[in-house]
């Protein structure tokens, strides 16, 4: 099944009924929520949530309640979807159910909020060889593929009306050099500056707003003015991969953000120097890309003591060359098949992953790489899934001096007992003793070559 997501995604933690018999039920009381939200005054077709047991084919959408049906529901691939028309603010719902004109019916009832519209406000500074070309010219950056629809306030008294990521409009030109608060209300799905056009221009998002909000890849990549940054409703948003990268001098307040939906924050704060996100209340329960996101980011502290990671496949290079010293002890790492670079040249970090699961990690080359403190309890990880390539562990300790025998000794025994041949390991300034110097001699009798303190 195909689970696209515009809203909210489908799959199996969708809540609702589902009937092996196909028999429906009435009893709207009884059953279980699936939550959505879309602006006021516009059309939305939300990917309704069931199971991915199987594949909808057939669905209907009944007893609404503050919100009427702008086109009717349909299945294509396995995505239903519906559109709605949200008149006003408010909170709406509905009854829906999704079918595969088969055994399987299942049933759900919606809770929409309609919010009301807050503007998109920024700063600009044009006319100044300083901050980009100098030039008089602003270019919103709009993404291709995703929809727009919204008013500009330009700051010097003209508007404009935009309606598609290359509408002409979104070109304006000042008649005076200085700084101008651009206002956008309306529908804005997504900003795509990608270290490209007028990106050293901007200097202050003063409210990020509620526009429709999307998607935030690469958004305010490499915008080195770019300081103060505020508000926001992500209640929708997918991806901040790359939100912040290359942009030195932002200071990003996200203690507020709702990132129920963020399923990618790869690259988000990767050399964002001054960031230092509030993480603390983040939900990621849809996080499944941890990729540099505080990569460079070496302003950072963030509180990541709470976070579910159940579903993240990677965590390559996410505390890399920062000060970073994360409480990561609780994370849940079932899914982890990336953990090369975790914590490659932090010389702060020392975290506790004596209970991670390492079950299905591929690789673990240059994971401490330059963490000069890092002693990781080892013992009860499991190797038996790395790649029989050379590098796979390799330089994991290159550079470290705080490993102890203990747990270096661990480490060797766990690679011993996963009977591979032919690798490169690098042990810092380590050495061995007893049942670990046994170890280190069966692998070195398979082919390994290893450097350590010895």
């Amino acid at each position: 099944m195909l689970c696209v997501l515009l809203i909210a995604g489908c799959g199996g933690s969708a809540g609702g009924k589902l009937n092996l018999n196909g028999n429906s039920s009435n009893d709207s009381q009884s059953l279980p929520s699936n939550n959505f939200s879309i602006i006021e005054n516009y059309n939305k077709a939300l990917s309704l949530k069931y199971p991915n047991t199987f594949t909808g084919t057939t669905c209907e959408v009944t007893d609404e309640v503050g919100v009427t049906i702008a086109n009717a529901c349909t299945c294509s691939l396995g995505t239903c979807q519906v559109e709605f028309n949200p008149a006003t603010a408010g909170s709406a719902s509905f009854n829906y159910s999704i079918s595969d004109n088969g055994a399987n019916n299942y049933e759900a009832k919606g809770n929409l909020t309609v919010k009301p519209i807050v503007p998109f406000q920024s700063v600009w500074r044009v006319g100044n060889v300083s901050y980009g070309d100098g030039d008089l010219t602003v270019t919103l950056p709009l993404l291709s593929g995703r929809e727009y629809d919204f008013t500009v306030d330009w700051g010097d008294g003209n508007t404009d009306t935009i309606t598609s990521h290359d509408d002409v409009d979104k070109n304006h030109t000042y008649a005076s050099a200085g700084d101008y608060t651009i206002s956008i209300s309306g529908l804005v799905e997504a900003w795509y500056f990608a270290n490209t056009g007028d990106k050293d221009k901007i200097i202050a998002v003063t409210e990020l707003g509620t526009v429709g909000w999307r998607e935030f890849w690469r958004a305010f990549r490499g915008c080195t003015n770019l300081t103060t940054f505020e508000g926001g409703d992500l209640s929708n948003v997918t991806s901040i991969s790359d939100m912040f990268s290359d942009s030195p001098n932002v200071t990003p307040n996200t203690s507020g953000w709702n990132t129920q939906n963020i399923k990618n924050m790869g690259n988000a704060f990767r050399n964002a120097a001054s960031a230092n996100p509030d993480t603390s209340n983040w939900d990621t329960s849809s996080l499944t890309n941890l990729q540099s996101t505080f990569d460079g980011a070496t302003s950072a502290n963030p509180d990541v003591s709470n976070w579910d990671t159940s579903r993240v496949t990677t965590i390559l290079a996410t505390f890399a060359n920062s000060t970073i010293n994360p409480d990561v002890s609780k994370w849940d790492t079932s899914n982890v098949t990336v953990m090369s670079t975790a914590f490659y040249q932090n010389t702060a970090a020392n975290p506790d992953v004596s209970n991670w699961d390492t079950s299905k990690v591929l690789g673990f080359d240059s994971m401490f790489n330059g963490a000069t403190l890092a002693n990781p309890d080892m013992s009860g990880w499991d190797f038996s899934s790395i790649l029989t390539f050379t590098q796979s562990v390799g330089d994991m300790f290159n550079g470290n001096t705080s490993l102890s025998t203990e747990n270096y000794n661990n480490l060797l025994i766990g690679l011993d007992a996963t009977g591979i041949s032919n690798l490169n390991l690098h042990g810092g300034s380590a050495t061995c003793s007893g049942a670990g110097c046994t170890a280190k001699a069966n692998l070195q009798g398979r082919s390994w070559t290893i450097t350590d303190g010895v």
